[in-house]
């Protein structure tokens, strides 16, 4: 796959899980298909507006300090017009989402509602954002 078709895909906050022919990120590169090692809770994220048609965020976004707006509106910024944000989000009512001590952010489905109303902002381009609770 050639370098102009990778950016149609980052994973973020990659891990161990490392997709094939994805822009793998994570804090560190702590393995060599890391491709991108950047702190989401700095911004502006490290990649140009309009760079990717999918981001997928598995069991991120409760780990960072900035608050969800702030990192919805690097991910809106980075996708291109009608692209696709998968998350994997800790419900607030889990009993094992409050006892990893590294989450710092809880969440219900009803942030996704307030999301879904705005006119402005994320969602504005037609992207889609698709959710996944986890415990």
């Amino acid at each position: 796959m050639d370098d102009e078709n990778r950016l149609d895909f980052l994973n973020l906050g990659a891990g161990n899980k490392i997709i094939q022919g994805a822009v793998n990120h994570d804090l560190h590169k702590h393995r060599p298909e890391i491709d991108v090692a950047h702190d989401l809770d700095f911004l502006p994220w490290p990649w140009a507006d309009d760079s990717f048609d999918r981001i997928a965020a598995l069991a991120v976004f409760e780990h960072l300090d900035i608050d969800l707006v702030l990192a919805l509106n690097q991910c809106h910024r980075i996708l291109r017009p009608g692209g696709e944000l998968v998350l994997k989000l800790p419900l607030w009512d889990s009993e094992r989402a409050h006892d990893d001590p590294t989450h710092r952010w809880y969440y219900t489905l009803g942030h996704w509602t307030s999301f879904a109303r705005r006119r402005s902002g994320v969602g504005s381009t037609g992207s889609t954002l698709r959710t996944s609770g986890h415990s």
